[in-house]
């Protein structure tokens, strides 16, 4: 049986696909498809045919992908064998080319008559319907609207609240950028943590696969035209999503009192730095005091283990941002982020970035990335358990921001 690749899988992605048959082993090569879009990173493949003999899966042309900083050892992708479970193959090999590029091979023994590959953990419609399912009715899904192409955009939550209402309300986003999956596993532990208080949460709204179209169609999605979905929140929108879940975020700012808005994201592929904010620097020096003071709160308790660097927070250039800047990544567009539409409409709002392998040595695996959800929880759970008991007074380092009329 000969060896073949296909991108016929969920998620599925990959070009240039070039497959080399020996005695004792199969090597498949192959580069991202950056899909219509400016960057590329996000693979996905099946590869079958390889039987008991060793693979070695090499990316072509390291040095094209959104990398940012960090060595191609630090790519950690993930592979699964038919019938069995994600798991992460080990520290990517740099093998360089006499013209100067850069491949990076990972080996792969005994993958089976089907092996799926993907450079992060997948998470599309059927994990977050696992989701619901194990939240047994404390989540509810509901379509909020479509995307460009047509696809239900979906917002869970744990309740509609009430017009009117001074309960605290957080809103979470993730996957923006289609290909950075560590977001959403981010954002399903968090979920899962403020499901589990049941009446004590706040009113918590969240849009978990925020570019669907190019979720489902395997693309990477960032700087992907006609415009990055993380850059569309102009006057006007320059993205249908963007304009569906604006009209959300206005249902939900008039059921609660909008405490703070979080966006997840996954940083650039070889990044090893743990875990930073991306703070805004739209809204009043009050919102902004606000959202820093949220930022200091999950850092602490995220520790430096996950969040190595200490987070200033406040008016000046934090450290995070400061590592943010030291990327050199300069947008296409000239639009402004999500989090920046929100302060600039008076919601306290921040962006958490997080690895797609590794803070410095820690691995991320699937219960790491929940875990840090999970832990963002506890910290939303207490700071909203304070603003409810003062009814929004003596509020403290959170301020207390004032909504636009």
């Amino acid at each position: 049986m000969p060896v073949r690749v296909t991108t016929r899988i969920p998620h599925g992605n990959a070009a240039d696909v070039l497959v080399r048959e020996a005695t004792g082993g199969v090597e498949v090569a192959f580069s991202p498809h950056p899909m219509g879009g400016v960057e590329c990173l996000w693979f996905c493949f099946r590869v079958t045919g390889c039987g008991s003999r060793r693979l070695r899966v090499v990316m072509r042309n390291f040095d094209n992908i959104l990398y940012w900083s960090g060595s191609p050892r630090n790519l950690r992708p993930v592979a699964r064998r038919r019938g069995g479970d994600w798991e992460r193959l080990g520290h990517g090999t740099p093998v360089g080319r006499p013209d100067g590029r850069t491949d990076v091979a990972w080996e792969v023994s005994r993958p089976g008559p089907a092996l799926d590959v993907a450079f992060c953990y997948p998470y599309g419609r059927p994990e977050l319907e696992s989701l619901l399912g194990r939240a047994r009715g404390r989540l509810q899904a509901d379509v909020i609207g479509v995307s460009q192409g047509g696809r239900p955009l979906v917002r869970i939550s744990n309740g509609f609240g009430v017009r009117g209402s001074r309960a605290p309300g957080i809103y979470l986003s993730a996957r923006q950028h289609a290909g950075e999956t560590p977001g959403s596993w981010v954002l399903e532990g968090a979920l899962e943590g403020l499901a589990a208080a049941g009446d004590r949460a706040p009113l918590v709204w969240a849009v978990p696969l925020a570019d669907i179209d190019s979720i489902e169609e395997g693309a990477y999605g960032k700087d992907r035209y006609p415009c990055d979905l993380n850059r569309a929140w102009t006057a006007p929108m320059m993205r249908h999503e963007a304009q569906v879940i604006a009209q959300d975020v206005n249902r939900w700012r008039e059921r609660c009192r909008p405490v703070l808005a979080l966006d997840f994201h996954a940083q650039g592929g070889a990044s090893a730095t743990g875990l930073y904010f991306i703070p805004s620097d739209h809204g009043k020096a009050g919102l902004r005091r606000t959202a820093a003071g949220w930022e200091r709160r999950i850092a602490r308790h995220l520790g430096a283990r996950l969040m190595p660097r200490r987070h200033g927070g406040g008016e000046k250039l934090s450290p995070s941002a400061q590592a943010w800047a030291r990327t050199g990544y300069l947008p296409r567009w000239p639009g402004i982020l999500w989090t920046d539409y929100c302060m600039d409409n008076g919601i306290p709002a921040t962006l958490l970035e997080i690895p797609y392998a590794m803070a410095g040595p820690l691995l991320f695996r699937r219960d790491t990335y929940r875990e840090v959800g999970r832990r963002v929880a506890t910290v939303l759970l207490k700071g909203c358990a304070e603003i409810d008991a003062t009814k929004g007074r003596g509020m403290g380092q959170f301020g207390h921001p004032r909504l636009k009329k």
